[in-house]
Formats: C-alpha cells, sequence, structure tokens
C-alpha cells in the first residue's frame, strides 16, 4: 500500500515540477520514458513525457509539457487508488497554480492520465513561493529550462532524447 501512494506521489511530483512560461517562438520538443514493473504490488508505470521549449542563443526555456502515464494492474481497487490520486493531485494543481488540463480514465485493467500543462496560464510567482525546490529546475526569470526538465525526469529513471 505505501509504495502503491509513493507511486502516486512520483507521478504527481513529476506533474508539479514541470514549470515554465510560454512565448510564440518556434517549438521544439524534449521526449522522455519510464517504465517500471511493481511484481510485489501487481502492476506495470508507462510514462511519456513531451515537452515543448523555445530556443534563444544558449537559453532553452520550456512552454508546455505533454504526459500520457499508464498503470496496468489486475487488481481493480488498486486502479481505483491510483484514479483517485491523480484526479485529485491534478485538481489540486490546477486549482492552485492553473494551467493544466488533464482527463484521467480507469477502464480495461488500466489506468490512463493524459495532462498538458500550459506554463503561460499558472501563477508561477505563487509555484515558487510555495514550492522553493522548483528554483533547482528554472531560470532567474522562474522560467522552467530545458536542463532542468531533463535532469529531473532522468533523476526519477526516465530515459530522455
Amino acid at each position: 500500500m505505501k509504495k502503491r501512494l509513493v507511486l502516486g506521489s512520483a507521478l504527481a511530483c513529476g506533474a508539479l515540477l514541470l514549470t515554465g512560461c510560454g512565448n510564440n517562438k518556434e517549438y521544439k520538443t524534449l521526449n522522455c520514458t519510464l517504465s517500471r514493473k511493481d511484481t510485489d504490488n501487481g502492476y506495470e508505470l508507462a510514462s511519456e513525457y513531451k515537452a515543448y521549449y523555445t530556443e534563444s542563443g544558449s537559453k532553452k526555456v520550456v512552454t508546455k509539457v505533454e504526459t500520457v502515464e499508464t498503470v496496468t494492474s489486475e487488481n481493480e481497487s488498486l486502479l481505483k487508488q491510483f484514479e483517485d490520486t491523480l484526479n485529485n493531485t491534478y485538481k489540486t494543481l490546477d486549482e492552485a497554480y492553473g494551467g493544466y488540463d488533464f482527463k484521467v480514465t480507469n477502464q480495461n485493467g488500466k489506468v490512463e492520465s493524459k495532462t498538458t500543462i500550459h506554463y503561460a496560464d499558472m501563477d508561477l510567482k505563487k509555484l515558487v513561493k510555495e514550492n522553493s525546490e522548483m528554483k533547482a529546475y528554472m531560470d532567474s526569470d522562474n522560467n522552467l529550462t530545458y536542463d532542468g526538465v531533463k535532469s529531473m525526469y532522468e533523476a526519477q529513471g526516465a530515459t530522455c532524447k
């Protein structure tokens, strides 16, 4: 049970740690994938993250992130816990900071979360004030950086390219 809640929290933390600021420049993408199998608790996790960023000189600023996170299990109770945790987490984050569009579904032995985080719509000052650890992933203007996103996902075990 504790491992399930930790994983649910890890999924939600990944969403919280993504911040930045939007602009109208040409977008490039950073793609990251993560997969885990927890045989003790009977589930598999597959996550795909697509970070859109702009580049101006040496400055790379993330403007949006799209995620697809899928938990597969034969345990319906476990899937319901993941569904509830993801819905509650994204709702809370959106109410606190704005910028989140998400849909969580639970069907056919899997929970799938599709989320888009729009940084131009977020209250970034409030986010940084309430989560000082965010500064490690941001530049001096509170923009999420390419290097910040990449290091954050890789620290969770993702492969990025």
